[in-house]
């Protein structure tokens, strides 16, 4: 909430628009990620679309056509950075509205891109479906248990199209819980916790192309 001291609303303004112009640079920035992502499912950004698409009734009257631009595509992030400044020299409600909900903004501009070029990320339904099949002990209780690791190993085995985890998958999925649980690494961890330990604990991810893939995305 905005205070009502001029002084400190202000400095709340510049505030806003820092964090704004912010959000938009890491929206938009190709820095390096230090560890594997867990990208949203098609499915997980529909339902997050629909409550921000609900959150956006709420905009002011004057903005409700800029705003339906940015969802739909017609304005470009850079385009709607310049909106951040603007806003402030409009009227307060509009002003505050626009500053306390940008990152949302920005947000549903990612999930749109996303959708549009089809790079969600897979199913977590893939993961509780390996539990009616033959699967290790481990494995099966760090899904039972929705151990964070998992999401960013499935994104890293598999894409946002896959309908089931294929034999290697599996493997690469088991391999990496028995090191979680040998090793005694917290499943909270980076998942590259496990390319760095001696090769003989993660044997079974190894000699094809779906350990390849593995390695590969660990070490990002």
């Amino acid at each position: 909430m905005r205070p009502p001291d001029p002084d400190d609303a202000a400095a709340w303004d510049c505030l806003q628009v820092r964090l704004a112009h912010t959000r938009v640079w890491l929206a938009g920035s190709d820095r390096i990620h230090p560890a594997p992502t867990i990208v949203p499912s098609h499915g997980e950004l529909l339902e997050r679309r629909a409550e921000l698409d609900a959150l956006f009734a709420t905009v002011p009257h004057d903005w409700r056509t800029t705003i339906g631009q940015l969802r739909t595509g017609q304005l470009t992030l850079d385009e709607a950075a310049d909106l951040v400044q603007a806003a402030l020299d409009g009227q307060n409600a509009r002003r505050d509205w626009i500053l306390a909900n940008w990152p949302h903004v920005v947000e549903h501009l990612e999930i749109n891109r996303t959708l549009t070029t089809a790079t969600w990320g897979p199913d977590p339904r893939l993961l509780t479906d390996l539990l009616t099949g033959p699967l290790t002990d481990t494995l099966a209780a760090a899904i039972a248990a929705g151990e964070p690791w998992l999401r960013a190993a499935l994104c890293v085995v598999a894409d946002g199209h896959a309908t089931t985890l294929d034999t290697r998958a599996i493997s690469s999925l088991e391999a990496l819980a028995t090191s979680h649980d040998q090793n005694n690494i917290p499943p909270t961890a980076p998942l590259d916790a496990c390319a760095r330990l001696p090769n003989d604990h993660v044997h079974a991810i190894s000699d094809d192309a779906a350990a390849t893939s593995m390695t590969e995305g660990l070490s990002l």
